[in-house]
């Protein structure tokens, strides 16, 4: 069978390049699990063709909304094709720079926005810092999250004058459709190889 459908916002926008992954969910422990993937084009439509007969949980990844955080559970068909169109919720905005000790812009470093309280961890493509220290990290779910930069993996740039035993970034309180700013002030990487 086949579902597809249209990815939105909650205002009825089609959302672009949204990534659909679909799984089947529960029956037989042994039954081989089927997936499916597809990405949403210009007017937000998705199709996931070749499906058994069976419940699929579908996931979406998007920078531009935030998806449920258990997914869409929808039943595909043994033949012929389901119409479920994906309604995302809107998100809010995290806005800033990063900048070292004497003010100067920290371009190419990866910021990421961690969840506080919340053990719900997104996958998303890595945010970067542009030429002038500045970065945008759109669709976030609501709620509180510590903003850090970092180079590699591991790599958090620590605040000046701190220790890898302090705790890194700041913290941001983010709200659907607002943007909250942030200032991250990392030590000088002037003169480390």
């Amino acid at each position: 069978g086949t579902i597809k459908g249209r990815v939105l916002s909650k205002a009825g926008q089609p959302i672009t390049d949204a990534r659909i992954q679909a799984r089947t969910t529960g029956g037989d422990a042994r039954a081989k699990m089927d997936w499916a993937q597809d990405t949403s084009q210009a007017d937000g439509s998705y199709e996931l063709r070749s499906l058994k007969p069976s419940a699929y949980k579908l996931e979406v990844e998007t920078q531009k909304a935030v998806a449920p955080r258990d997914g869409f559970t929808v039943d595909a068909p043994a033949s012929g094709v389901v119409t479920k169109d994906l309604v995302l919720e809107d998100g809010g905005t995290i806005k800033g720079i990063v900048v070292d000790e004497q003010g100067k812009p920290v371009d190419d470093v990866t910021v990421d926005a961690r969840p506080l309280t919340d053990r719900f961890w997104w996958s998303r493509d890595p945010i970067k810092s542009a030429q002038d220290g500045t970065f945008l990290i759109e669709g976030v779910r609501a709620g509180e999250y510590r903003v850090l930069a970092r180079r590699g993996w591991g790599d958090e740039l620590r605040k000046p004058g701190t220790n890898d035993d302090a705790e890194q970034g700041e913290k941001a309180k983010v709200e659907v459709g607002k943007t909250v700013e942030v200032k991250l002030v990392v030590e000088s990487q002037s003169g480390v190889i």
